[in-house]
């Protein structure tokens, strides 16, 4: 792929994201994600680079340059810690606040582990 616009369009698509989703993940306007999906836009800023590398797993570097490999090495990982937070409030009784708050941010590994850990609790109770 040769151009920005090709390497964001794949990696936003690849992620299962719309470019409303995108735009909420991110902090981006709607109106930001389409100039840099049609080629409007020929950089990212650091911020915006890191920010869509957070929401679709797909590496800054590669989104920017084409260099480098796609994914970044641990995608589940960006919300691992957040994550971990919302398994902790299951014992709490702060379960809905707390997946409500975290879904538009997390990778889809991340929301199947924190998938997994609400039906374990469910099972359990």
């Amino acid at each position: 792929m040769k151009t920005l616009a090709e390497r964001f369009k794949r990696a936003r698509v690849a992620a299962g994201l719309s470019q409303a989703d995108l735009a909420r993940a991110t902090g981006i306007s709607t109106a930001g994600i389409s100039l840099i999906e049609t080629g409007q836009t020929r950089s990212l800023k650091a911020k915006s680079a890191l920010a869509i590398e957070k929401a679709t797993g797909f590496s800054s570097r590669w989104l920017e340059t084409g260099l480098g490999p796609e994914k970044i090495d641990n995608p589940a990982g960006v919300y691992a810690e957040e994550v971990q937070a919302i398994v902790a409030e299951l014992t709490t009784g702060a379960l809905v606040d707390a997946v409500l708050a975290a879904l538009p941010r997390l990778s889809k590994a991340d929301a199947l582990r924190l998938h997994n850990a609400c039906i374990s609790k469910l099972i359990d109770e």
